[in-house]
């Protein structure tokens, strides 16, 4: 393993960590705020808006939202360990990329049907709305799972011409 690919390993392990303990963090505040928000500010609702009833179907919307997050995360962490463990071109590093991009691609259906919590600053108050991921995060999305698609279909070429040229030494 090369100086370079040790640190790139370790960093891609350790933010898959970190943003799964970020993730969890982030539904559990919103999931307690939502409901905390709703009982003690509804005299101060500015006109317009509206507080989101916390139903059956919004907590599962969330809880569909964070495992497409943390699968995501949990597939960042597996690339880093699986660069840490094997040279970076073989079979497993390629499983790891493509188990990724289709990662990306729940969480780009499912962030796109289901609404998360978004906290919205207002005059002399933070209210907690719930909304649907707009075109531009949408479009950015589709490209990065597009992209790790690619990479994924790039190292697998890679490594079967790999295996054809040691083939032939």
């Amino acid at each position: 393993m090369s100086q370079f690919e040790k640190p790139m390993a370790l960093g891609l392990t350790a933010g898959g960590w970190l943003g799964m303990i970020l993730c969890t963090g982030y539904a559990i505040a919103s999931y307690q705020g939502a409901s905390f928000l709703s009982r003690q500010h509804l005299a101060g609702l500015p006109t317009g808006w509206k507080l989101p009833t916390w139903t059956a179907g919004n907590t599962l919307a969330l809880v569909g939202l964070w495992a497409c997050q943390m699968a995501t995360l949990w597939q960042l962490r597996c690339i880093g360990s699986t660069l840490e463990r094997f040279p970076t071109i073989n079979p497993q590093t390629v499983r790891a990329f493509r188990r990724l991009a289709h990662a990306l691609l729940a969480l780009t259906v499912v962030a796109l049907v289901a609404p998360a919590p978004h906290w919205a600053e207002v005059p002399d108050s933070v209210w907690m709305t719930l909304r649907r991921v707009d075109f531009p995060t949408m479009f950015q999305m589709s490209i990065a799972c597009g992209c790790v698609y690619l990479v994924a279909h790039l190292l697998d070429e890679s490594t079967r011409l790999k295996q054809e040229n040691e083939g032939f030494v």
